[in-house]
């Protein structure tokens, strides 16, 4: 672009592993990860290692087998981790990082779907991945839309693909989150959507059979394919816009006493409430609007609410105080 040439890449954080010695026997010959509650930690560089190695703590993180003994006494004078969870953009030439996403993905994904944030793709259980690899971008693709340039990125663990606009490389911006993944869905049984995107392959619109570009994504835990169709209207990037097509609202939030939840519409809707760890505590059915006691939440603390009403759903935070 302007001529300079970049590269960009999804950094999943998988680590080295050959399952083949050099006389092409299949073994596991070589694996270069462990999680951190499995390795032999340097009492003096790490006197606190059986609080620090608790699952709790960073017991279940990936680290390196390779690097961190430092004086080669058999035991970890270090701890090193990889770099994960993001998308950076590279100059081709030179080898040096112009941008880099950093916790972008999960800001997202933390907005967009709150109740299962950081799932992994074949159950649905709220964080299960933040303390291993987070989302893992799996893969990445560009493309021209409507004259812009812009990068697709999947995420294995939840599921959804980013969409980020590369019109200046040294600072994309974020346009775009496109999840078909069904929460409410079993992935065992097959009614929880698209899951794991795995591969994506992008169609210009000078080569597509309708000349509109075309994103085909695949599925890995599903065994399913899609063709998104890009650039034929606005995407709805926001929770903000999901409740306003609605007209949802939900007061009073904070809330001592009980909380309603109000549509501007009467067609019938859906919501569902989980606790601080996931937990689904109720679920209801109702039309235009319904009140929630205390009582029925059992305990003060920090809910999440799901409002599913004219096949949209909406997110979000719901906080019952003494």
């Amino acid at each position: 672009m302007n001529g300079t040439t970049y590269l960009i890449t999804a950094n999943e954080g998988d680590a080295r592993e050959y399952l083949y010695d050099n006389g092409g026997n299949e073994e596991l010959a070589f694996i270069d990860e462990t999680r951190v509650k499995d390795l032999k930690l340097d009492p003096t560089a790490f006197p606190y290692a059986d609080l620090l190695q608790q699952n709790e703590q960073l017991g279940r993180l990936k680290a390196s087998l390779v690097d961190g003994d430092t004086d080669n006494d058999g035991d970890y004078d270090e701890i090193y981790t990889y770099g994960t969870r993001s998308v950076t953009v590279w100059n081709a030439a030179t080898g040096t990082v112009v941008w880099d996403s950093k916790n972008d993905f999960e800001q997202i994904i933390k907005q967009r779907s709150p109740l299962l944030f950081n799932s992994t793709n074949d159950e649905n259980n709220f964080d299960d991945r933040s303390d291993d690899k987070g989302p893992e971008p799996e893969g990445v693709t560009v493309g021209m839309v409507n004259g812009k340039m812009y990068a697709f990125i999947g995420f294995e663990r939840v599921g959804g693909i980013a969409m980020y606009d590369l019109s200046n490389p040294t600072n994309p911006t974020f346009a775009h989150y496109i999840s078909t993944r069904d929460f409410l869905g079993n992935p065992e049984n097959g009614t929880a959507g698209n899951l794991a995107p795995e591969g994506m392959v992008f169609i210009p619109a000078s080569q597509s059979p309708n000349s509109t570009a075309l994103l085909v994504v695949t599925y890995e835990v599903s065994g399913s394919v899609q063709i998104f169709e890009l650039g034929t209207q606005e995407p709805n990037t926001s929770v903000e816009e999901n409740a306003q097509t609605t007209g949802l609202s939900v007061y009073p939030n904070p809330s001592k006493d009980k909380v309603t939840f109000n549509l501007t519409n009467t067609d019938e809707a859906e919501v569902i409430i989980y606790n601080s760890i996931g937990t689904q505590v109720m679920k209801s059915t109702f039309n235009a609007s319904l009140t929630i006691s205390k009582d029925q939440l059992q305990a003060t603390g920090v809910y999440f609410y799901e409002v599913i009403n004219r096949g949209i759903r909406t997110t979000g935070k719901l906080v019952i105080m003494d």
